[in-house]
């Protein structure tokens, strides 16, 4: 296996009240001198689950009121082509994928209450694969489509 990438993480203050971050990461894994016992080479091959690249940014606002603050945050993800597993069956292959979350919570003193929504665009993207033989198909289990819901906490 060879590996090489990097990785660059970025947390920033904007404002008083405002927070971004950003997260880049390229990671090139391939297969090298991996030859099963049937002989069939799987050179060049990326292992399960590592997409190239890896792209996150996210900004947060705080909105001081009453006796708490009013957060708004909004997160966004993409990460490029990869496989679920060692040898590309069919059908463990997830495209070039991008979902979005956002919250909106009051925090007080004692207790919390929010709103959040997660995979805001419904995008299907594979969590996990199961091969099904060689050359496949697969079976692949799939994230939680768009979700949303309250939540409530309290401090004590």
């Amino acid at each position: 296996m060879a590996i090489k990438g990097d990785q660059l993480d970025v947390l920033t203050k904007i404002f008083t009240d405002d927070q971004a971050n950003l997260n880049i990461a390229y990671s090139h894994a391939r297969n090298v001198d991996v030859v099963d016992t049937g002989g069939v080479s799987y050179d060049g091959l990326a292992p399960a689950y590592a997409p190239d690249w890896v792209i996150e940014g996210g900004y947060t606002h705080n909105i001081p009121l009453a006796a708490g603050t009013l957060r708004a945050h909004i997160n966004w993800r993409f990460e490029s082509k990869w496989w679920a597993d060692y040898v590309h069956n069919k059908g463990t292959e997830q495209v070039a994928s991008n979902k979005g979350d956002a919250s909106l919570t009051y925090d007080a003193t004692t207790w919390t209450v929010g709103a959040w929504i997660k995979n805001m665009t419904n995008r299907a993207v594979i969590a996990a694969t199961a091969a099904a033989g060689v050359p496949g198909p697969a079976t692949a289990y799939l994230e939680d489509p768009r979700t949303f819901g309250l939540r409530f906490s309290i401090k004590y």
